[in-house]
């Protein structure tokens, strides 16, 4: 009876099907591992996201600008509802999939550098970055902008690879590639940058790096003088002008949103810790892909048909470096001389090249010793991930004594509400529902109608709800006191005017048992005011 493969066996025919099969094992590797995440969070996310349902709530009203972001996740994450009749399990796979595509363009972009086999291992590193793992089931503006960083360096460099200092020499490409750039990449070029405005603004770094390399270097001049990149930038101004528009109506309101979660430097010591605790951050959350690379560039003798990362021209190896390295440099300047603080995640998007500038700058064709630790290493990385995104769902409220999001009774709540409604209305639709975008937007998120949602009762977080009509079409409020009794502060506007309907009693969607849920509700105008006001109570 033959015994289990070994380690090292498993290693030799996973080499052979990179050698032989390169697209067919990237692919079924792609298709593993988004599907692993997108299980893990239906099974253990029994609740939607914090943010997933912020862009529900948005997403419902499909704004070309929010008070907080741009909207591309909202619409997304809509989408998504809409296409998949309202069900909570197809929204999980919001992430998986940008993720995914992510892996994609990096996987492409390296196709045109590196022979086949090295082009799918330059994805691999990825697996060990933080952000494409435990954090991403997440669906929000940092996950949303992760296609972007390799996409547009993709297309730069389709729109380019044809010029004299980009191949070397002209005609050098492989064949069909055109001795100029076509200009279809441009305008693709063009068409993804605008998309990029609508997902967050942290990636106009990026949008600069692109402009600086056709500024700076001598494949950008030759391209300029030419139709292609004018048109990019053509249809790069059309696509972001509607945004930009609705962003001039609402006073730029978003682009103040790091400035409130941010703290500012008051002294030059800040000044310079802010930058360097934001590598450091970044450091630990690429540690994985960075012990990656370091075992496939374990010496010992190449493993042969895989090619050499030496083989790559001198331009490729530059731009690479340049599309990796200048944004998060540009960050880290605006840091320095503004002197604000750097969420650590707010580096998020910023690593898709990373798996590929590795590989192109290993002395040598990974060895079998090189490849058997990465690949053992990547699959750890990925399993360690799992498990402590598995255990943070699943087991957290052990250790803080308390029911974390994940377990929040968000489709309890919904039902509730819609019952009580039902009986107090005699079966009338939901109205609006005021309150903070969690609470309400879980109700309505979760609910049969998914009626609009007016967030804490500000306009301005709001301009789909008309304040004024209100008072005729009605509307229900929700909240939660905290530890001290104490309503939330957005409350005191309304008291006086509501009619106070009770309370809903919810169980955490949680194994361990935990004090309930309360959440008080109340009615504002309308017909259905059969009860005191609060103030009079």
């Amino acid at each position: 009876m033959r015994g289990a493969p070994t380690a090292a066996a498993l290693t030799d025919r996973l080499t052979a099907q990179l050698r032989r099969r390169p697209v067919r094992a990237f692919w079924t590797a792609l298709g593993l591992y988004a599907a692993v995440w997108w299980l893990a969070a239906v099974l253990t996310q029994l609740n939607l996201p914090l943010d997933a349902v912020e862009m529900l709530t948005w997403g419902r009203e499909w704004q070309l600008a929010y008070w907080k972001h741009p909207p591309l996740p909202a619409w997304v994450l809509d989408l998504l509802y809409r296409l998949g009749g309202g069900s909570h399990a197809v929204l999980y796979l919001a992430s998986p999939l940008f993720v995914a595509l992510t892996f994609w363009a990096a996987w492409r972009l390296a196709g045109r550098i590196l022979p086949a086999p090295l082009a799918a291992l330059a994805v691999l590193p990825l697996v060990g970055i933080v952000y494409y793992g435990f954090t991403s089931p997440e669906f929000n503006h940092n996950v949303v902008q992760y296609p972007f960083f390799a996409l547009l360096p993709l297309l730069l460099h389709r729109a380019l690879a044809g010029t004299p200092a980009s191949r070397g020499v002209a005609g050098r490409g492989p064949a069909g590639w055109s001795a100029v750039g076509r200009e279809r990449d441009w305008l693709l070029l063009g068409l993804v940058g605008g998309l990029a405005v609508y997902a967050k603004y942290s990636t106009a770094p990026l949008l600069l790096a692109v402009a600086l390399l056709l500024l700076c270097h001598p494949a950008g001049w030759r391209a300029l003088a030419k139709r292609g990149p004018w048109l990019a930038l053509g249809v790069f101004l059309l696509v972001a002008a509607p945004h930009a528009v609705a962003l001039w109506t609402i006073d730029f309101l978003p682009l103040g949103t790091p400035a409130m979660r941010a703290a500012q430097a008051a002294g030059w010591v800040e000044r310079l810790w802010y930058p360097a605790w934001f590598v450091a951050g970044q450091l630990v959350n690429c540690l994985g892909a960075l012990l990656v690379l370091a075992a496939l560039a374990l010496p010992g003798r190449s493993e042969a048909g895989l090619g050499n990362p030496r083989s790559a021209l001198g331009f490729d190896r530059f731009f690479v470096l340049w599309m990796l390295g200048l944004p998060l440099a540009i960050v880290l300047a605006y840091s320095l001389l503004a002197g604000q603080e750097l969420e650590t995640m707010w580096g998020a998007p910023y690593f898709a090249l990373l798996g590929l500038a590795g590989l192109l700058l290993l002395p040598r064709a990974p060895s079998r010793r090189g490849l058997f630790a990465a690949l053992g290493l990547a699959v750890l990385l990925v399993l360690a991930g799992l498990a402590g995104y598995l255990g943070k769902n699943l087991f957290e409220p052990l250790t803080s004594g308390r029911g974390m999001r994940a377990q929040f009774p968000g489709p309890a709540l919904a039902r509730a509400l819609e019952a009580e409604w039902a009986q107090l209305s005699g079966g009338a639709p939901l109205p609006t529902l005021v309150g903070s975008f969690w609470l309400a937007g879980n109700a309505a998120a979760y609910g049969e109608q998914r009626p609009p949602v007016f967030i804490e009762g500000r306009p301005e977080r709001s301009p789909w709800v008309d304040p004024a009509a209100l008072a005729e079409t009605g509307a229900l409020l929700l909240w939660r006191e905290d530890e001290a009794g104490r309503p939330p502060g957005w409350l005191a506007a309304w008291q006086g005017s509501l009619c106070p309907q009770g309370e809903l009693v919810l169980a955490w969607q949680s194994w361990i048992e935990l004090p309930p849920v309360r959440v008080a509700w109340a009615t504002y105008g309308g017909r259905h005011c059969d009860r005191p006001p609060l103030a009079a109570r």
